[in-house]
């Protein structure tokens, strides 16, 4: 299971580095826009959704709060997005509890999912159009990395669960792999970019912030899943599942990652 979760992990970077680097803007953002939709057909699927027309107001529903978010302060929505994440954590944190009111909502679900997917869609876009491919790649190294260390560290050294209610296979061990191994990334970054040593600070705290986020999201997903009597989206991405298995992390790690950078540089 491993290799092939790593053989296909290695497979989908080397994919979406070369598209990062090589597609025009205009081709990126309509690729991403249909990988996007996707993803909404299959947050149907933790929606419950039976019908196909409950599936395709869904995917409007979706396409049409992304069309209407670019006309939106960046920051307002980032920052909406956060709120959104922590309460997300809250409900994680908590869980069975509360089910009662967002685990039976079709439409809660549904709301759950346009917070999750539309901030997704809209910071990836903007990070294409207004910075250097290398932040949307060192952004994506670090989310690899969370996923990457809390799988290795979590296997290898797993023995204390985290939070067993809403995955029984995820450790405190695997937490701290998925902690440690991004800031790892991020010190070989700075030093092969040559950032100054009293700017390295700032990176591994955007480093830490983002990587927790990614947790959360993550965790996000899985607690959807239990609510609904899964363990994957799908099987069509060996050793990851479906493609919101893929890109649970990235959906609350990525506008964190960005909100951050925007504080930064301000």
């Amino acid at each position: 299971m491993f290799l092939k979760r790593l053989v296909t992990g290695l497979i989908l970077s080397i994919v979406t580095i070369l598209a990062i680097y090589f597609l025009s803007v205009p081709i990126f953002v309509t690729a991403f826009t249909l990988f996007m939709l996707l993803a909404a057909l299959e947050w149907t699927i933790l929606m419950d959704c039976k019908s196909f027309w409950s599936r395709l107001s869904f995917i409007v529903f979706v396409a049409v709060l992304m069309y209407l978010s670019t006309y939106i302060p960046i920051l307002f929505i980032l920052w909406g997005t956060f709120g959104f994440w922590l309460v997300s954590l809250f409900l994680i944190i908590v869980y069975p509890k509360n089910t009662k009111i967002w685990g039976r909502g079709i439409w809660i679900r549904g709301l759950m999912g346009a917070f999750a997917l539309v901030p997704t869609w809209l910071t990836l876009n903007q990070l294409r159009l207004f910075y250097a491919p290398a932040f949307i790649i060192f952004m994506l190294l670090l989310i690899w990395g969370v996923d990457t260390g809390s799988y290795a560290a979590g296997k290898w050294f797993g023995k204390h669960k985290l939070i067993p209610k809403v995955s029984p296979n995820k450790t405190l061990e695997g937490l701290w792999g998925g902690l440690i191994l991004p800031l790892m990334v991020a010190v070989v970054g700075c030093l092969i970019l040559k950032i100054p040593f009293e700017r390295w600070l700032l990176v591994m705290g955007l480093t830490l912030f983002t990587s927790i986020f990614a947790v959360i999201g993550d965790l996000s997903e899985s607690m959807l899943k239990r609510q609904i009597g899964l363990k994957d989206l799908g099987q069509y991405l060996p050793g990851h599942g479906g493609m919101l298995d893929r890109i649970d992390s990235l959906m609350a790690a990525a506008p964190m990652f960005l909100l951050a950078l925007i504080m930064i540089n301000r």
